[in-house]
C-alpha cells in the first residue's frame, strides 16, 4: 500500500502540472481522501480502489465542486 500511495501521488502531481498548463480545472479527489482521518475506511483493502463509502465520498467531492462552477457561472 505505501508503494502505491507513492505511485498516486506522483500521478496526482503529474495531472496537476498538466491542468496548470493547459488552463484545466481539476476535481482533487486524492487530497479530499487524505484530508480525512478515516481515509482508510473509504479504500478496499488493495488500496486503490474506493469502497462504496469511498464512491459515496466522490459523490459529495463531485458535487460540491459542480455547485461551486455553476455559481461562477450564474
Amino acid at each position: 500500500v505505501q508503494i502505491i500511495a507513492r505511485y498516486q501521488e506522483l500521478y496526482s502531481h503529474a495531472l496537476s502540472r498538466i491542468a496548470s498548463k493547459t488552463h484545466t480545472q481539476i476535481v482533487d479527489v486524492r487530497s479530499n481522501f487524505l484530508s480525512r482521518k478515516d481515509c482508510a475506511s473509504l479504500m478496499c483493502r488493495d488500496g486503490i480502489h474506493p469502497n462504496e463509502k469511498g464512491h459515496a465520498f466522490i459523490t459529495e467531492i463531485f458535487s460540491k465542486f459542480a455547485s461551486r462552477v455553476l455559481m461562477q457561472v450564474s
